[in-house]
């Protein structure tokens, strides 16, 4: 997220990928950018921690924090942020290695899609409700469709999918 404030939807998006994405199970980071001109780029998360904590998104629930320099700057003999950037580039890298899991997560996808759907089925983002949503199966099933199209749905999931949104609106 972008520095200096956090928006309105930043705690939704954020309980978004954190919780219904990734189901808990991800190890997840805060990566704070636009601090090109800040003097002490990792004292600026312990200055505005409590803005994050007021919105949920507490250090105890993520794997990091890391306040960086996310541009080089303009280009005048090299460029104005050369130095933070490379900083900040090293401090990404570490943090990423720092929470590989060795066993990583797999889920059956069909299994992924149908907890997400149920728990946004449940959930209000950005002051939307999708409680009372209701889509006709024949939409529905066009959508289905024509997620057999994206990398990682295989033909057998679409299908198994459409048979049990079939199920439910009968």
């Amino acid at each position: 997220m972008r520095a200096p404030r956090i928006t309105a939807s930043a705690p939704a998006n954020w309980k978004l990928f954190r919780d219904i994405i990734c189901q808990g199970k991800v190890p997840s980071a805060i990566i704070v950018t636009g601090l090109e001109e800040a003097e002490d780029r990792q004292g600026w998360w312990w200055k505005h921690k409590g803005g994050f904590d007021k919105n949920d998104i507490k250090l105890s629930t993520i794997a990091g924090a890391e306040c960086i320099t996310a541009c080089r700057g303009k280009a005048r003999s090299g460029h104005v942020y050369d130095e933070e950037y490379e900083e900040s580039r090293d401090q990404i890298r570490r943090l990423i290695r720092s929470t590989i899991l060795d066993n990583p997560i797999t889920v059956k996808p069909l299994e992924w899609f149908q907890t997400i759907t149920e728990n946004v089925k449940e959930w209000s983002w950005c002051s939307l409700s999708f409680q009372d949503v209701e889509v006709p199966f024949e939409e529905a099933s066009e959508a289905a469709k024509q997620m057999g199209s994206l990398p990682g749905f295989t033909p057998d999931f679409v299908e198994e999918l459409r048979q049990k949104m079939k199920k439910e609106t009968e």
